[in-house]
């Protein structure tokens, strides 16, 4: 392979952003438990806290911000609560935000007690830090997303008694659970020292990193285009004609966002290449949705997706094909900047060539551990050795602008691989990528449906690049 081999990252790139605290209404006396053992309670009569069971030094405990993106939040901690005697204090802080606004662990480790009756003592529990540290998460979501009806579900799935949790990972959403019913929506947070002390976590909060989507195995596993923590739906309609008839086969592609209860056609978008903002034209045959693919190609923690339109006329070379990036974002798929790559424009690519079809297969992954998503992109018409339509693969690297310019490209004829280009072998018709021998590297599969034996003509193979970690 070429010095820039098929690798994947486990770099986390993360936008570091300090909380803002502003002076905001505090919720109400009532709004938030002291949760003194756990176990089911009766949230709306706590004892007070036993005497020394709180601290009020200042303490700074490296964490993620817990509640997706930021949000709004005083410093609140030792309130007093239950009346005018002040029979007990705040033993944490309320972060505002709106229902089902996904929560984050701030660390890693299991969760211990749960309060998970649905319908009934729902939704709190804490996680037990690997440190010996505990983060209570209070007032999850109990309602059907849209309504106040005591019947939804605040944990994320996988969330449960003893369940391995990892530090950034999805594990509920904002609600209004327990006493704070008559309340506006919020988490009540509590950090625990280990032993159980209770520490004012607004210094903590001040300094978390917050992450603008899910990390680690709470991240959707699909294609999550506007960051909440659901997955999404990008579906190619390369035969889909645009103006009538007057361009037959150009393409569009239709994005379902996904939600709590699944995918909602409320929201729902078509992209084409006459969509403001998508570099190129939409013309006739160009079968713009061909193929999709998805990744965080620009590092912001929020997946991208790439479309394939291989019919692309290049520089009057028909079918040469291309690929536009539509980048995500927090309001769902937007398209902006330089969001257009052929063969012409990729530094290191083969040049366009008629019926190449650059862009009939996708896949994304992060071919050079850098942190960054790149595209592979099939080109099973390719002439390789003077054999046509042998094909290849173009890998395109990502970075924080998006696709970089730079590009690599994989063949039968690349040194190492150990193949024969021959004609009509197709290589790169099909790709798809993984960690497919577990050992943290991103491996990448190549489709050949043309490809001979010795005695058979397009019986067709499968070869398989492994990711090296360089």
């Amino acid at each position: 392979m070429t010095s820039r081999q098929v690798a994947r990252t486990r770099v986390l790139v993360l936008t570091l952003v300090a909380a803002l605290a502003v002076s905001v209404p505090a919720a109400s006396a009532a709004d938030d438990p002291i949760i003194s053992e756990p176990q089911p309670v009766d949230e709306s009569v706590i004892a007070a806290p036993s005497p020394g069971t709180a601290e009020a030094e200042v303490v700074v405990y490296d964490m993620y911000f817990p509640i997706q993106g930021g949000a709004d939040y005083s410093n609140n901690f030792g309130d007093c609560r239950g009346g005018s005697s002040c029979p007990r204090t705040h033993e944490g802080i309320d972060i505002l935000k709106p229902k089902m606004t996904p929560v984050l662990a701030v660390a890693s480790g299991f969760v211990g007690w749960m309060h998970d009756e649905q319908g009934g003592d729902c939704c709190a529990f804490e996680i037990n830090h690997d440190d010996g540290w505990e983060s209570w998460y209070i007032h999850l979501n109990n309602d059907t997303p849209g309504t106040d009806d005591g019947q939804g579900w605040g944990f994320a799935p996988g969330v449960a008694p003893g369940a391995r949790i990892e530090a950034g990972q999805l594990i509920g959403w904002v609600g209004d659970s327990g006493n704070a019913e008559s309340s506006p929506p919020h988490l009540h947070f509590e950090l625990h020292r280990p032993g159980g002390i209770v520490v004012n976590p607004y210094d903590s909060l001040q300094a978390a990193t917050v992450l603008n989507a899910p990390l680690g195995h709470g991240k959707t596993a699909g294609c999550d285009f506007n960051g909440d923590g659901y997955d999404d739906l990008a579906v190619g309609v390369p035969g889909e004609d645009l103006n009538g008839s007057a361009k037959v086969d150009a393409g569009s592609v239709t994005v379902i966002y996904g939600s709590a209860t699944g995918l909602r056609a409320n929201g729902a978008q078509q992209i084409t290449q006459g969509t403001p903002g998508v570099d190129s034209r939409a013309k006739a045959g160009e079968q713009f949705g061909f193929a999709t693919a998805c990744g965080d190609v620009d590092g912001d923690e929020i997946d991208d997706l790439v479309v394939g339109v291989p019919g692309e006329t290049v520089a009057g070379k028909a079918n040469a094909g291309a690929i536009n990036l539509i980048l995500g974002s927090e309001s769902g798929l937007s398209a902006t900047g330089e969001n257009f790559w052929n063969q012409a424009r990729a530094s290191a690519a083969t040049p366009a060539e008629v019926g190449d079809r650059f862009g009939e297969a996708l896949a994304v992954d992060d071919f050079n551990n850098d942190g960054y998503a790149d595209v592979a992109v099939g080109v099973p018409g390719e002439k390789v050795k003077g054999k046509p339509g042998a094909g290849l693969v173009t890998i395109l690297y990502g970075s924080a602008a998006g696709l970089d310019g730079t590009a690599a490209t994989f063949s039968e004829a690349t040194a190492g691989i150990g193949g024969t280009p021959g004609p009509g072998d197709g290589f790169g018709s099909a790709l798809a990528a993984g960690d497919f021998n577990e050992d943290g590297n991103a491996d990448l599969v190549v489709g050949i449906p043309g490809e001979d034996t010795a005695t058979k003509t397009d019986v067709g193979a499968v070869m398989t690049l492994y990711g090296s970690g360089s």
